[in-house]
């Protein structure tokens, strides 16, 4: 009974929900309504659904509507013939509402939620109410007809990217408004002033451009004027001061100014020129000059120490710049993408760089490294053009790689004063050559000394060589990537010896065969093969060994396991080798190689003398 008693009140509790939406028509526009308190009588337009898409809006409407849409103050529910008063508007409750233009709210209004009216893309008109206290984030974004608003005295915070992308020429802050969001008036390329009441007790207008009261802060500067010179006594730009702005051009900088914070200039895909002045900045925050495509050169304050992240990522006019005496540090993908930048020149002060920091320069083509001590990883990724480079003395820590997908680079050299790097025909090893640590990418002329124990992480990545590279049996550890992407060879022998591999350390897409020398199996804790090449190749283990990898990860991923057997080998093929009977030498996949024993190098090879088959290994 008590389980029958519970169900009725559910089913009763849902129909009583489902009474509290409504739609009520007025003035030709049939609107759904939800009840917000029942006491009161008061009520809100229905709010949109979130979408899970990559196209904007990212919201269905609660209502779409076309056209003027009045809102009355007061609705009625026809079901009940009760009156509510309409006193909010719901999140994404008109978005993408792409024929809407016009939007009167009734006096009753006290709050709009997030996105209410985005992506109204024909609206032109708003009137707000004298009672609306509250407007959410991005209510009015990316409506480029919308050219003006009044906000009305009852409103206290202009909220987070409230009227970005939208077609305002000029706004007025009231002396009430006490708060203005970040990027509240991004990409408003035709807002060319920001007015503000002078009781205003927080902010202040000079020549349209909006400040803190006692005009020490660049909050925000319009988007639609074409040039800046910021007044004395400014000492801080702030986040997105500028961001999104394309019809600024010039920038001159007061010297009072210390401070330009992150993403200040972001996107400001006009700006051709900025102007330090004598202004003693010691930091430039990170994504500072973000996406500043028509940025062409920049000359740094005498003052400069740091650079931090993604200052000038996407710059894609770059192409000169002057780095003064006293910077100490540059920080991640600082130049990534700036794809106009021909050469660099690091002052001497330079002790770190970061990761990527000119991943993606494509025209760079002459770097001088002054006396860095650290250089980060994927540092010069992707500089197609790079041709030759040299590793300074005072380098200490190179995280590599750091040229991958430079397939001009010839050579890496070092110089010989240096006391953790070598360089050995134009390829980069540590000091003692026993780690090969970076293979020029224009090159296919591999070859790896007998020395070598270690190959680094992505150290040949991406290499097209002519033949499956000789892995000596020294060789103990091949890093993460090492020979990632390599081509034009399909067969790969493992070295007898090998303790670890790297994840995808031989994930090359042309090889079929693959040789395994190691004298018994062994699982591995990652998969140095990738998914591709497995599926596609067939692996040839020792017979002792063929049956336990057939169950150890990842030799179970191979497309085939076929098992050989050889005789074992020798390591001094002058004593051990009967060389007065006719025969043919083969590499490990069996091809012929040569007729001649004692000019071969280091490695495994197959000796086939009449129906005989020997492997032998030359050290």
């Amino acid at each position: 009974m008590k389980k029958i008693l519970l169900s009725l009140l559910g089913v009763c509790t849902a129909l009583s929900l489902l009474a509290q939406e409504f739609e009520y028509e007025y003035e030709g526009q049939k609107i759904r309504y939800v009840v917000v308190d029942e006491t009161a009588k008061t009520c809100r337009t229905l709010e949109g659904m979130e979408l899970d898409c990559l196209e904007p809006p990212y919201a269905s409407a609660g209502n779409y509507v076309e056209g003027a849409l009045i809102l009355p103050s007061v609705v009625v529910n026809p079901q009940s013939g009760e009156e509510y008063t309409l006193v909010s508007i719901g999140e994404n409750g008109f978005i993408g509402c792409r024929g809407l233009t016009s939007v009167m709210i009734p006096e009753s209004v006290e709050s709009i939620g997030y996105d209410a009216f985005s992506y109204c893309t024909s609206l032109e008109l708003v009137s707000l109410p004298s009672t609306l206290k509250t407007v959410k984030d991005g209510a009015f974004s990316t409506t480029p007809l919308l050219s003006a608003v009044t906000i009305p005295e009852s409103l206290t915070v202009i909220s987070d990217g409230l009227f970005a992308g939208s077609g305002l020429t000029s706004i007025f802050i009231p002396a009430t408004v006490s708060e203005i969001g970040e990027n509240a008036f991004w990409q408003c390329n035709h807002l060319t002033e920001i007015n503000v009441s002078e009781a205003n007790p927080v902010y202040a207008s000079v020549d349209g451009v909006l400040y803190n009261k006692d005009v020490t802060s660049l909050l925000s500067c319009p988007g639609g004027k074409s040039s800046l010179v910021v007044p004395d006594g400014v000492e801080t730009i702030v986040s997105y001061a500028l961001g999104g702005n394309s019809g600024i051009t010039s920038v001159a900088l007061s010297s009072s100014v210390k401070t330009i914070e992150e993403f200040a200039f972001e996107r400001a895909t006009g700006l051709t020129s900025l102007s330090f002045g004598s202004a003693e900045i010691e930091s430039i925050a990170d994504y500072t000059f973000f996406g500043c495509t028509s940025l062409a050169s920049i000359n740094f304050p005498s003052s400069l120490t740091t650079i931090g992240n993604n200052v000038f990522d996407g710059c894609t006019s770059l192409a000169s710049v002057n780095f003064p005496s006293s910077l100490t540090t540059i920080g991640n993908y600082v130049f990534s993408g700036c794809t106009s930048l021909t050469s660099v020149n690091f002052p001497t002060s330079l002790t770190s760089i970061g990761n990527n920091v000119f991943d993606g320069c494509t025209s760079l083509v002459n770097i001088d490294l002054g006396e860095v001590q650290t250089i980060g990883k994927s540092c010069f990724n992707n500089c197609t053009a790079l041709k030759e480079i040299t590793i300074p003395a005072s380098v200490q820590s190179i995280a590599t790689p750091i040229f991958e997908g430079c397939q001009s680079l010839k050579a890496i050299n070092v110089e010989e004063e240096s006391e953790m790097y070598a360089s050995l025909d134009g390829v980069l090893f540590n000091k003692d050559i026993t780690a090969l640590l970076e293979f020029p990418r224009g090159r296919n002329d591999l070859s790896i000394p007998a020395s070598v124990v270690e190959i680094g992480p992505g150290a040949v990545s991406g290499v097209t060589l002519p033949a499956s590279p000789a892995l000596s049996e020294n060789i103990k550890a091949v890093g993460a990537g090492a020979f990632k992407n390599c081509t034009g060879f399909d067969t790969l022998t493992i070295p007898r010896y090998i303790e670890s591999m790297g994840e995808n350390a031989f994930d090359c897409p042309d090889v079929t065969s693959v040789y395994y020398n190691m004298p018994e199996a062994k699982s591995l804790p990652v998969n140095p093969f990738g998914d591709i090449m497995p599926a596609q190749s067939t692996l040839y283990p020792p017979k002792a060994v063929a049956k336990y990898l057939r169950s150890y990860s990842p030799w179970n991923k191979f497309k085939k396991i076929l098992s050989y057997e050889f005789e074992d080998g020798v390591e001094d093929v002058a004593a051990d080798f009967d060389s007065s009977l006719p025969y043919m030498i083969l590499d490990i996949a069996g091809r012929f190689i040569a007729t001649e024993i004692n000019a071969l190098p280091a490695g495994v090879f197959i000796v086939r003398q009449g129906d005989t088959a020997r492997k032998i290994i030359v050290k």
